[in-house]
């Protein structure tokens, strides 16, 4: 025989090859060698390793299904654990973990500053600061300027507002972005005075373009204005959380650049081999002489510029895309982890039960030559067949949720539309499901896998009694299941308790549902004047207010919670201002008479805005209550004080304080705010300004009636056909979004919660039911000899007592170092909270117990004669 027919031979498996080899070796002489033969060897081996390799399955399968309430408990635990991870998982890997898509993204940095003088958190880029980082940064290889806004599109059908991105030059060539169709803005559309260019999204170039290549080239009007669409960007273009639909060039002008005006966000690319640290530094050595490059505006000075003490701030692109999210999805991944822990331990303890109860068969089977490695082979085989089935099904499950996810969309949750259950989900899930498989057959196999005949009968005489290794190894992991549990339910209890607390915040209105927000912007081109914007404005408010079903109606430039935070310096006439000090910035808003009463901000001092301080030259201010009270001690004390933005502008009186207005979220202290009449004059050094976008709050019981809104277009286009209403939703929607991603994460955990404790009872159950049949022959001896059913009954609830008071006690540790964790969650609640930790021990001892007196309840009502004949 040839030397590799002979390896192809020895291909088969080792145990068919000890049976039939002698056979096989005959069959192969008698043909001779050669390639048909050497073909069928390979096609028999592979044939007969498949075969063999079911024969195992089909003898696991059969034994799982000869126990089904085993199986079935066990599959439905198991999966929904599994399932529960592999949802939040794939969120945070889509989230989290995917690289951004761009080219290098590890190379992608955003930038921003500290300024601790001038106000506290990040400080956006300037003008000022880009020129001079473009100009003489050595770590960055480009930087670009951005900022969200929107712009009104006019053409042939209805006007429309499209969310927009203003971009410098460098900023898509550094992102590698390049144009679908097209080209992308050069130096020369950024530049001041050249001819207006715009980029229009993939998507808008589809819808309202026709997909035509023809489109570039030709003339989108775009607020007022006709731009030259040079290119189309790739389809699915998104910069950070924004998926603009048309992107326009910033314009900055170099010559007319000053120091001040943070308005724009910053992001770079790092020069090859450049690390963070290496970026500060060459950034922060540029800042000192920012003053020596660009003038300072009027009323300033040196001194006031060096006492912002800014810092750059260089931090991987990711950061602003993630935000505050990756805090809760990393809590609530620890959730699903814990409950996959108690599932493990629920699922090991059924193993245990069944492995005992099959244990006498084992032994047998190791008696009658079986090796250990067989034994142990079969335990493993049957479990880790147990948990792949619960893997699969637990894909199906989290593919179940994230569909649910999606459809609820909640707030703050970025690239939800990217997450997938793809490679790196799988093989999550695979792994956790291959660990669980391993982790809860290991006790049985240890114990089973060398166990002695002689030694399983005598254990299984009629005066045997449960093993204490065994006992040990069950209580143990029954009381990390009570633990887990708790910990979970103390951190449900704690954002309950938040919840609690968030609801009872005052936010600055009142009955939000009836109060319907629509925004109108007016572009320059459209109107040029300021003082006919705000007739024009003016106009409008009228006409809405008219509408039937309209109580009143009012304008602000941004609603509470709307994530506007426009800020300025605010310097107050009767407070001394140290030499070269510039004063914090706070945050500001415009608005007109009546706002405050249609949304239902209380006023808590002097009186709102008359009309006539809108339209004409005369100063005026109101302040909040927080505000009030910080620089003049109250409210009443306030009016009549002094305030201007500018070191050099006319002051302004204080003529009304407002309650305040919790504009970061109900999560967060109400920001000091300081309201203007919309149209200014000398807001800026010798002009009149006038916020040309407004909110307009309309209160309404019609707020959800599709007729209002036709009613209330026709009422603005009756004033200037060319205005597009946008963003139109109720107060209410707006409020809920800031709490959006608080609620979603309460839910999560109380999910969570529920199902671990639910887990961790049954687990409690079944080691007291399992006790109680083990010792039903003592019950009976003790029945027959007078013990009442009460006093059996507290002897079973004793032994369950002692793991749940040793389960909570662990219990209570763990929680007091995980629910730190949540601390930056907790709104007026402490992590230590004691009512949270007293009604989650309360709860889940009053379950328990419950868990633990039915079967001690059932051991009793069992006749007598069945009990001593067991």
């Amino acid at each position: 025989m040839s030397w590799w027919i002979r390896f192809i031979a020895r291909l088969y498996p080792r145990s068919w090859r000890q049976r039939y080899g002698a056979e096989l070796d005959a069959l192969i002489e008698d043909t001779g060698p050669g390639w048909r033969v050497a073909l069928d060897l390979a096609r028999g081996a592979a044939i007969m390793h498949v075969t063999m390799g079911f024969a195992p399955l089909r003898q696991h399968v059969r034994r799982l299904g000869a126990t089904p309430a085993f199986t079935l408990t066990a599959l439905l635990t198991l999966s929904v654990a599994i399932g529960a991870n592999a949802l939040i998982f794939s969120l945070v890997n889509g989230v989290l973990l995917r690289p951004l898509p761009f080219e290098e993204p590890e190379r992608l940095v955003g930038v921003w500053h500290v300024a601790p003088g001038l106000a506290p958190g990040p400080v956006n880029q300037a003008a000022f600061t880009y020129f001079t980082y473009r100009d003489s940064a050595e770590s960055l290889e480009d930087i670009g300027l951005w900022a969200q806004t929107t712009a009104t599109i006019t053409g042939p059908g209805e006007p429309e507002e499209v969310q927009a991105l203003g971009v410098t030059d460098g900023t898509l060539p550094l992102l590698r972005v390049t144009a679908a169709l097209g080209r992308r803005f050069t130096a020369d559309d950024d530049a001041p005075g050249s001819r207006e260019t715009v980029m229009v999204s993939h998507n808008y170039w589809q819808r309202a373009l026709g997909g035509d290549t023809r489109a570039i080239g030709q003339s989108l009007v775009v607020d007022g204005r006709p731009r030259e669409i040079i290119g189309v960007l790739p389809a699915g273009f998104r910069l950070l959380r924004h998926s603009p639909e048309v992107l326009l060039p910033i314009r900055l002008n170099r010559a007319t650049v000053q120091i001040g005006l943070f308005r724009y966000q910053g992001i770079a690319r790092l020069k090859p081999g450049v690390t963070l640290e290496r970026a500060h530094a060459d950034l922060a050595r540029l800042i000192p002489g920012m003053p020596d490059r660009f003038p300072i505006p009027a009323g300033f000075s040196r001194e006031m510029y060096d006492g912002f003490k800014m810092a750059p701030d260089v931090h991987p692109l990711g950061e602003d895309l993630f935000g505050d999210v990756s805090g809760m999805l990393w809590i609530l991944f620890g959730a699903v982890l814990m409950l996959l822990l108690v599932a493990g331990a629920n699922v090991a303890n059924l193993v245990l039960v069944r492995a005992e109860a099959q244990r006498q068969a084992l032994a047998v089977q190791l008696a009658l030559g079986a090796g250990s490695a067989r034994i142990a082979a079969q335990i493993l085989g049957e479990a880790l067949l147990l948990s792949g089935a619960s893997g699969g099904c637990g894909l199906l499950l989290a593919q179940a949720g994230l569909q649910a996810i999606r459809a609820i969309g909640p707030g703050g949750l970025p690239r939800l539309d990217e997450v997938t259950l793809d490679l790196r989900v799988v093989g999550f899930t695979a792994a956790i499901t291959a660990v669980a498989g391993v982790l809860f057959s290991l006790g049985p196999i240890a114990r089973h896998a060398r166990a002695d005949l002689s030694d399983v009968l005598k254990e299984n005489g009629r005066g045997s009694s449960d093993g204490r290794t065994r006992q040990h190894v069950r209580h143990t992991l029954v009381m990390a299941q009570v633990a887990i549990a708790f910990v979970l339910l103390v951190g449900s209890g704690l954002m309950v308790r938040t919840f609690i607390a968030i609801r009872g915040v005052d936010p600055g209105f009142r009955d939000a549902a009836n109060v319907l927000t629509i925004r109108i912007s007016i572009p320059e081109a459209v109107v040029a004047e300021p003082a006919a914007v705000a007739r024009v404005h003016d106009q409008i408010l009228r006409g809405l207010a008219d509408v039937g079903g309209v109580h009143a109606a009012g304008v602000t430039s941004s609603v509470t919670t709307d994530g506007a935070n426009r800020r300025d310096p605010l310097f107050v006439d009767a407070r001394e201002q140290s030499e070269g000090q510039m004063p914090p910035l706070r945050r500001m808003k415009w608005t007109a008479p009546g706002y405050f009463a249609v949304v239902g901000n209380r006023l808590i001092a002097g009186r709102d805005f008359v009309w006539d301080e809108v339209h004409g030259p005369r100063h005026v201010a109101i302040v909040s209550d927080n505000l009030a009270r910080e620089l003049f001690g109250g409210a009443q004390s306030a009016l009549g004080q002094r305030v201007r933005p500018s070191p050099n502008g006319p002051w302004r009186e204080i003529v009304g304080v407002v309650g305040n207005e919790y504009d970061d979220g109900p999560m967060r202290p109400a920001p000091p705010v300081v309201y203007w009449p919309f149209m200014q004059h000398g807001y800026a050094p010798s002009r009149t300004t006038v916020e040309r976008t407004l909110v307009y709050a309309i209160r309404t019981e019609r707020a959800n009636d599709p007729a209002l809104l036709r009613e209330l277009q026709r009422a603005v286009w009756a004033v200037d056909p060319t205005l597009p209403l946008t963003r139109v939703e109720t107060l209410q929607d707006v409020y809920a979004r800031s709490t959006a991603q608080m609620s979603f994460t309460l839910t999560a955990i109380a999910v969570a919660a529920s199902m671990t404790l639910l887990v961790g009872v049954v687990g409690l159950y079944g080691v007291i039911a399992y006790v109680v049949a083990q010792r039903r022959r003592e019950v009976g001896i003790r029945m027959a000899l007078g013990a009442g059913a009460g006093a059996v009954q507290r002897l079973f609830l004793m032994r369950g007592l002692v793991l749940v008071i040793a389960g909570l006690a662990a219990g209570t540790a763990l929680a007091a170092v995980a629910s730190r964790a949540l601390g930056a969650m907790l709104f007026e609640v402490s992590p230590l909270d004691p009512v949270a930790y007293l009604v989650a021990a309360g709860g889940l001892g009053t379950v328990a117990g419950l868990a633990m007196w039915l079967p001690a309840r059932a051991a009793t009502r069992v006749p007598l004669g069945i009990v001593l004949r067991g």
